[in-house]
């Protein structure tokens, strides 16, 4: 059941947890990310991301740094491509991060070791994936055997074992095993009454002991979130929120 609301957003495009369940909403008309307590009712802290349009985070289990993939915003005076910024024990400015191998960096995730993975788009929609091993100081580019449909990139999270993709087009997540530079396809999960073009960001519960990954996904689907069987699919299992103007991100805030 609903439990309560915050309001007074400037267009907020995602949302992300850490491991203390506080709560990241990335205000993206405004260019700043806004952190919440568990239960909070007011901001506890606010980053500054001048020039670009935050569209997704993620905090790093390992030390606490918070990454933001930033889109390129055409009327952002000083906005050049996209990037990648993140912000050392999630506080003060960031250090930035860039590569020819992407112009709008969309979605990113980290694993339980602290490598940082970000996916977007290269030169005309191609979606491109890329890594920020733990202690790097440079992105380096993953090839995966998966054809992904330009313009339809969808979020990527770690789901305990895999890197999860979406694909909008087909409205469905990959699970892709990374090794190196080069990640396999070892799983689809369908996402069956989806409503097309609109798979952007997901999240996860906690991961069960039994099987290493969480027993569902949580997907934000225009109007309303709901949660699929993972990495089963099919059919939706429950709409857990209803009659939203624009269900756009979710994330998932639990306790120590």
């Amino acid at each position: 059941k609903l439990e309560g609301k915050l309001t007074n957003f400037a267009g907020p495009s995602s949302i992300c947890t850490d491991d203390a369940g506080h709560v990241w909403i990335l205000e993206s008309q405004t260019s700043k990310i806004v952190e919440y307590d568990h239960d909070g009712t007011r901001p506890i802290a606010t980053l500054q991301d001048p020039g670009y349009w935050p569209n997704d985070c993620a905090v790093n289990p390992k030390n606490g740094d918070l990454a933001v993939a930033n889109v390129f915003m055409a009327d952002a005076p000083g906005s050049s491509l996209g990037n990648l910024v993140v912000y050392k024990k999630a506080k003060g400015k960031p250090h930035a991060f860039t590569t020819t191998a992407m112009n709008n960096e969309m979605f990113v995730t980290y694993d339980p070791n602290g490598n940082l993975f970000v996916d977007g788009f290269a030169s005309y929609n191609d979606f491109a994936l890329v890594e920020l091993a733990a202690g790097s100081k440079s992105l380096t580019s993953v090839t995966i055997d998966q054809s992904i449909s330009p313009g339809d990139t969808a979020d990527v999270k770690w789901d305990g074992k895999y890197l999860a993709i979406g694909d909008a087009s087909v409205n469905a997540l990959y699970q892709i095993q990374v090794s190196g530079t080069h990640g396999k396809t070892v799983g689809t999960t369908s996402l069956d009454g989806v409503s097309s073009g609109y798979l952007s960001h997901i999240c996860f519960p906690k991961v069960t002991r039994k099987t290493g990954q969480p027993g569902r996904v949580i997907v934000p689907n225009n109007t309303t979130v709901g949660y699929w069987a993972y990495p089963a699919g099919g059919n939706v299992k429950r709409r857990v929120v209803k009659s939203l103007l624009f269900a756009l991100g979710c994330a998932v805030s639990e306790v120590p």
